[in-house]
């Protein structure tokens, strides 16, 4: 079975390190983007799940994951949203995404929401 691929959008150059190196060891394959390249890079090879950050300058995650649902190629991809915002649930709902987990982390969460919605690898 070929290693499901997960796609990282958020702003922060860290939170993109420490999650790519995790979710690697975690033998995931992982492709990050910037807020600005998100939309482009999910549409052109559709990952098995996104993590998107809500909060992002420049581009609002919720209409990211909202355009990302209204899209054939990308309507079926699980988006889990990541934020440090107090109101993630409220994002959560208003951008229709399959669940959330709140920064900072805790791994194992991030790990077993992940396995809940495709799997492991």
């Amino acid at each position: 079975m070929p290693t499901k691929r997960i796609l990282i959008i958020d702003d922060d150059q860290t939170i993109l390190a420490i999650l790519k190196e995790l979710l690697s060891d975690a033998h995931y394959e992982v492709e990050t983007a910037s807020p600005t390249h998100a939309i482009d890079t999910a549409l052109s090879n559709p990952p098995d799940l996104i993590l998107l950050d809500m909060m992002m300058p420049v581009v609002d995650g919720v209409q990211v994951a909202q355009t990302l649902r209204a899209d054939p190629r990308t309507s079926y991809v699980p988006i889990v949203a990541i934020s440090a915002a107090a109101q993630i649930e409220e994002l959560a709902r208003r951008a229709d995404v399959d669940a959330a987990l709140k920064k900072p982390f805790d791994f194992k969460k991030v790990l077993s929401t992940i396995e809940g919605l495709i799997g492991d690898t």
